[in-house]
């Protein structure tokens, strides 16, 4: 696994991420579900949290369908 500077994320974004990790990929859907019971979280939200960490490298989605897939990079 490649090293990379995750000190400057938030408590709820190293969370993300170790699920996306975790899981390989995933859904914004399916972080939210896996994420609820620690930090309940509306779609939207999830979303942008997606959108914030693929922005800063550690993220990448495909398209299936209509969905986005996310996978850590």
């Amino acid at each position: 696994m490649t090293t990379r500077n995750t000190s400057s994320l938030t408590q709820l974004q190293q969370a993300i991420l170790d699920f996306v990790e975790a899981q390989g990929a995933v859904t914004a859907d399916a972080v939210r579900e896996g994420l609820k019971r620690d930090h309940p979280l509306k779609d939207s939200s999830v979303r942008t949290l997606l959108r914030r960490l693929e922005a800063r490298g550690l993220v990448s989605h495909v398209v299936e369908g209509k969905t986005f897939v996310y996978r850590a990079e």
